[in-house]
């Protein structure tokens, strides 16, 4: 078997050409790198699939970024020239599963996301990375905590219950609480998946309510782990809409008149 063989998919994810394929490029000095295939790793931790495409949130010491996955790919894994190239030859409107956009994955072996970003980017306007910003907290009480660790940390369901077989709970809004020498804290989350472990240190921001109440700012908050490395934990992000019916019974409207 030849050593060199290509074998790409529309996606650019290749199985034949493994050890490149599953290899990653660093983005300038900002710690992160990515695949071809759009997965991105921070350290020597793999990220998850990108929650909130096209952008992934990272968190760092210095605040909290969001990744813009096909740029990054585009700008670690493409030359100038074949971005140029690209800008030439593929429309702006054309599709990641077009024809012609599946021949220049094929040629370059690069995600095609990465590919119909750059077809519709201007060069000066492909930026991989930039700080979340910040809501607006004028003439609140925000305060920080800083290297600090949490107990009695639990997420309850927000929105309506739903069942495995409607699509269960995974991703539904949760209200994610914790205490911290026996203040309350609370924010709202994406899901059960805890922001911060037991063995943890966290370092967040927070505003303190007329009421007395202490709600995190879900952005702001670092994670490390017991070694001090910053890691990544819960599903980063917002949904766009929030359930607003209950699940209906398992009986047909018709059976419950009857």
């Amino acid at each position: 078997m030849k050593e060199d063989v290509i074998q790409a998919t529309y996606q650019g994810v290749t199985d034949a050409k493994k050890i490149e394929e599953r290899s990653y490029r660093e983005l300038g000095d900002s710690g992160i790198a990515v695949s071809r295939g759009g997965r991105a790793r921070l350290g020597e931790d793999d990220y998850p699939e990108t929650e909130n495409f096209p952008f992934l949130i990272v968190p760092a010491d210095d605040g909290v970024f969001r990744l813009h996955m096909p740029a990054a790919v585009a700008t670690a894994w493409l030359t100038k020239e074949e971005r140029d190239a690209i800008r030439a030859e593929i429309p702006a409107d054309a599709g990641p599963k077009s024809d012609i956009v599946k021949e220049k994955v094929r040629a370059l072996n690069v995600w095609s996301y990465a590919i119909t970003h750059v077809a519709r980017t201007a060069e000066e306007d492909l930026i991989y990375l930039e700080e979340v910003p910040m809501p607006s907290l004028e003439g609140k009480d925000v305060r920080r905590h800083g290297n600090v660790s949490v107990e009695n940390y639990r997420a309850d369901l927000y929105e309506p219950y739903r069942p495995p077989s409607k699509g269960g709970n995974k991703t539904a809004l949760h209200i994610h609480k914790f205490t911290i020498d026996g203040e309350k804290y609370s924010f709202f989350g994406r899901g059960r998946n805890r922001f911060i472990f037991q063995n943890d240190t966290a370092s967040f921001d927070y505003v303190v309510t007329d009421e007395g109440y202490r709600n995190v700012l879900q952005s702001s908050i670092i994670t490390k782990d017991v070694k001090g490395k910053i890691v990544r934990r819960g599903q980063r992000g917002w949904k766009a809409q929030l359930r607003t019916a209950q699940t209906r019974p398992p009986a047909s409207r018709r059976e419950m008149r009857d």
